[in-house]
């Protein structure tokens, strides 16, 4: 992108596809200046709820929306002269909102990836898809330790815009950076998309060692051998390391795993509780990293990677294995020392 083409779109309005608690936060984030901002959801019934009442009618988040965040239905109404669009749908929704977005899409919006999975067969993120499915977009991701609940109730957090284009990366950074909301910027969106991902299947385990009640020993212990799964599997995906040890990396694990607001914890919780996957996923829950512990379960067998965590997650999840069996087999494994470990 084109030092004319960045400060031409600095200024232009913005959409926000996507309105769960991160979707309706971020465009609060976004339009807090004034800035026109378009909050899209399926829904006419809640868009006219939200136009009318200013806040979630479904209570996810308690912020109330300024009069700069315009909340619609109609995709196209959304997308009309938009600079940049930010992706805050499930994973499962990415495919088919791609084909509703390479209709109307304007041809120069910077697609800004705020989805966090890896998916089947070959862990690709994301923004691979986005740059199929739309392959002039610039493309961004946008990721970090960004609980929504505590963004909305002003508490200062930081995040990551990755992006292979300097000039996309710090477009990005432009438009949601603020003083209580800090911005940086990597040239590593693979990295940036795998820890984001990963993150999520050490907090399934976080959220079983909790339901366990193994202790806070137990749960570092897994915490600091997830990141050290992570850093083997985004290398192995092309990822670098320096990011994995960065607010997408790091910051994102500690976290997710730290707290039981994060779904993921939670769902970790509730499957060592007795509940199973398919039941959490029957109720509606948006809960990705099940759907990327699978994958990538699947994808270590296959190349042979040492991912133990993942494995045990999977196999807790999916077919049935007891959650203290797999814990304790992670806890009693062979202790390599770090940078085996770290290595493979």
């Amino acid at each position: 992108m084109s030092e004319e083409t960045l400060a031409a779109g600095v200024g232009g309005p913005l959409a926000v596809v996507g309105a769960g608690a991160w979707g309706a936060v971020l465009a609060w984030l976004l339009g807090r200046d004034g800035r026109p901002v378009a909050l899209w959801m399926r829904d006419e019934g809640q868009a006219r709820r939200w136009r009318d009442e200013r806040i979630d009618p479904k209570g996810r988040t308690v912020l109330s929306l300024p009069e700069s965040v315009r909340p619609t239905a109609s995709l196209d109404d959304a997308l009309n002269g938009a600079a940049g669009v930010f992706l805050v749908v499930p994973n499962a929704a990415l495919e088919t909102s791609l084909r509703q977005l390479a209709r109307v899409v304007p041809r120069d919006a910077v697609l800004v990836s705020c989805l966090k999975g890896l998916f089947a067969p070959d862990l690709a993120g994301p923004s691979r898809y986005i740059a199929r499915g739309l392959p002039h977009a610039p493309i961004a991701v946008l990721s970090g330790p960004n609980l929504a609940a505590e963004i909305a109730a002003g508490r200062p957090a930081a995040a990551t815009v990755a992006a292979t284009d300097a000039a996309v990366a710090e477009q990005v950074q432009l438009w949601t950076n603020s003083d209580r909301f800090r911005v940086y910027r990597s040239d590593d969106p693979i990295g940036t998309e795998v820890a984001g991902a990963y993150k999520n299947v050490i907090a399934l385990a976080a959220g079983m060692s909790d339901a366990l009640r193994l202790g806070e020993n137990a749960k570092a212990a897994l915490i600091t051998r997830g990141l050290a799964e992570t850093v083997r599997l985004g290398r192995h995906l092309g990822g670098r390391t320096r990011t994995f040890y960065g607010l997408a990396g790091v910051g994102d694990l500690i976290a997710t795993c730290a707290t039981s607001a994060s779904r993921n914890h939670q769902a970790g919780a509730r499957i060592a509780s007795g509940e199973s996957a398919e039941s959490l996923l029957a109720e509606g829950w948006t809960v990705e990293g099940l759907g990327t512990v699978r994958a990538v379960a699947s994808y270590a067998g296959r190349h042979r990677l040492r991912l133990p965590i993942a494995a045990q997650v999977a196999a807790v999840a999916f077919e049935g294995r007891p959650a203290d069996v797999a814990l304790d087999a992670l806890l009693a494994s062979d202790p390599r020392a770090e940078w085996e470990a770290e290595s493979g």
